[in-house]
């Protein structure tokens, strides 16, 4: 049989043109490898649904190989995509019951792209329910759905949210790539959390049409891998034009707290081909984090009710509301609160306090970026809060694994968190083969 376990995505993406493997050998593996890890003892869930036409998919790709006709350097490759994604012919549930046979007939733009290049959608990936907000109280990594999925190397650690299911995939192997979406963390924190690689593309870089909305004016989709190297390969194949001649030569350790000598060390132990400049960053002005939140509250709203009439689909935020509050125990075990207020905003895009947060969000943000990433190509920190820098401005961002750090009691997973410029994602994949000591 076929090993995948410890090939790049190069190396299969040239074993599939030189028929040393078939696209339909490939799905049967990777439906094994699910299988496996979906079922005791590790049932992980982080597979919510399988796509029945995977099969014919790979048989099609098959058939183009023996033509002689190549797509794209991804054709033949099978991955998993978040539940929250459209693909045709399966439902996109966002892990809510409201939502379970939500079926739709059109790919989302992505997929569509995605599946021009010669890709095989094998199935969805679980998640926090509407990615993570129905409630705070809810356990990151659980839906209704899909059941709670768990962190393949201990158990008992959190997942992180949203692309929890994402990420678990990525990191044992059931897909050759996976997709998340993130509006404030959730393909960063779980890639964190799960010793993958997670790549937040800038705003809009990836269609959001077909996806189903949490705010569009922070909702990015983006992939997840194992290596950094596959990063790349994703990447270069979609935007063969977005190469960097040079590597990253520069590039500041942004710290809002007290200098972290746990990172200070990692740093000075895995860098070794770019210069890092400590800095710490003190913001001019002061932020109110209720501001973001009224953002994605007044969004929520109405992006979600906008998602439903797009696909002809009488459902509202209203409706699931309701639907939830006719069986809350099954439906909405720990809560709504956050659907809730979303609600009672109305979803009025034109209502001052929305326009004044929404400003406010977008101002400090990215003035507090352009601060940072002054005269350096990348940014970077051992903390999450230039996650939500990013997140909130539009960056770019990723997620490196630097591996765990202690024990189970004592210790827990490391990562590196960088951004850069608008639109360039290439300096940040570059800077993570550089750690990782990947740079060709």
């Amino acid at each position: 049989m076929y090993e995948i376990e410890n090939k790049s995505l190069a190396q299969i993406s040239e074993d599939l043109k030189n028929k040393v493997v078939t696209a339909t050998e490939l799905v049967e593996i990777y439906f094994k490898q699910i299988e496996f890890y979906s079922s005791y003892p590790n049932n992980l869930n982080a597979v919510i649904s399988l796509n029945s036409e995977a099969r014919n998919q790979a048989q099609q790709i098959d058939g183009d190989f023996s033509n002689g006709i190549i797509k794209s350097p991804l054709q033949g490759l099978p991955i998993l995509v978040k539940d929250n994604i459209d693909v045709a012919g399966l439902p996109t549930t966002a892990g809510v019951l409201a939502l379970k046979d939500f079926k739709v007939s059109q790919d989302a733009e992505i997929i569509r792209q995605f599946k021009e290049a010669g890709v095989i959608i094998l199935g969805k990936t679980n998640l926090s329910e509407f990615a993570h907000f129905k409630s705070d109280n809810e356990p990151s990594g659980f839906s209704v759905v899909g059941g709670q999925t768990k962190n393949p190397t201990f158990p008992d650690w959190t997942t992180s949210g949203s692309s929890s299911g994402s990420a678990v995939a990525a990191v044992v192997n059931l897909a050759s790539f996976t997709i998340g979406t993130e509006t404030n963390g959730s393909i960063l924190s779980p890639a964190h959390m799960n010793q993958v690689f997670g790549l937040k593309p800038t705003l809009n870089k990836w269609s959001q049409v077909g996806i189903l909305p949490l705010a569009h004016s922070q909702d990015v989709a983006g992939p997840m891998t194992r290596t950094a190297e596959d990063l790349a390969f994703i990447w270069s194949s979609l935007y063969s034009s977005e190469t960097a001649e040079t590597a990253i030569t520069k590039a500041t350790y942004f710290d809002f707290s007290d200098n972290n000598p746990i990172a200070s060390y990692l740093y000075k132990t895995t860098t070794e081909s770019a210069t890092i400049d400590y800095e710490k960053f003190v913001p001019s002005t002061e932020f109110n984090d209720d501001d973001e939140l009224t953002v994605i509250l007044y969004e929520f709203k109405h992006d979600l009710d906008d998602y439903f009439k797009m696909h002809g689909s009488e459902l509202s935020l209203e409706k699931i509301v309701d639907f939830n509050n006719q069986d809350r125990d099954q439906r909405a075990p720990f809560g709504q609160e956050l659907l809730e207020q979303a609600l009672a905003t109305g979803g009025d895009l034109s209502h001052p306090r929305y326009a004044n947060a929404l400003t406010s969000v977008k101002d400090y943000s990215t003035s507090v970026l352009i601060a940072a990433l002054k005269d350096v190509q990348v940014t970077v920190s051992f903390d999450a809060q230039v996650i939500g820098l990013a997140a909130m401005a539009g960056y770019p961002s990723i997620s490196i694994p630097m591996g765990i750090l202690g024990d189970y009691v004592t210790g827990g997973p490391t990562s590196i968190f960088a951004t850069a410029k608008p639109d360039d994602e290439i300096s940040l994949i570059q800077f993570a083969q550089q750690i990782k000591g990947e740079h060709k």
